[in-house]
C-alpha cells in the first residue's frame, strides 16, 4: 500500500523523467539484484562463522561483526536536502547512520586501496 507507493515515489525522483517506467524498472531489478547478492554474501560469512577481535582504546576487546558495512541498503536510505552544484558533498544532520571508520580501517588493513603513499 502506502509504503510501496512512497518507494514508487522516490524511484520516479530518481529518473530523468523520460521513459520513467523504463528507468524505475531498471531500478528495481538493480535493487533487487544488489539485495540478493548482498544476502548470499551474508550467508557466506555466518556460514564460515568468523568474527575479528581487535582491542578498543580503553583495553578491551570487542567482536566487530563479521562485516562492516560501507555503504546504507537502499530501502534504509535518507532522503537529503538540495545541495548547490558548487558544494562538493552534503553531509546529513541525522545520526541514524554511523560508520566507525577506524574499525573499518583496521579491518581492510592490507586492502592497496587504502594504502597512503
Amino acid at each position: 500500500g502506502e509504503l510501496e507507493h512512497r518507494r514508487v515515489k522516490r524511484f520516479y525522483a530518481r529518473t530523468n523523467k523520460n521513459r520513467a517506467l523504463r528507468q524505475m524498472t531498471q531500478l528495481e531489478r538493480r535493487e533487487n539484484y544488489l539485495m540478493r547478492t548482498s544476502d548470499r554474501a551474508r550467508a557466506k560469512v555466518s556460514k564460515a562463522g568468523k568474527t575479528v577481535a581487535t582491542p578498543n582504546p580503553q583495553g578491551h576487546k570487542h567482536k566487530l561483526k563479521n562485516k562492516s558495512k560501507a555503504y546504507i541498503p537502499f530501502a534504509e536510505s535518507e532522503a537529503l536536502p538540495y545541495t548547490t552544484p558548487d558544494q562538493h558533498h552534503h553531509i546529513s544532520p541525522s545520526r541514524n547512520f554511523t560508520f566507525h571508520l577506524s574499525s573499518w580501517l583496521g579491518e581492510h588493513r592490507g586492502d592497496p586501496a587504502i594504502q597512503v603513499n
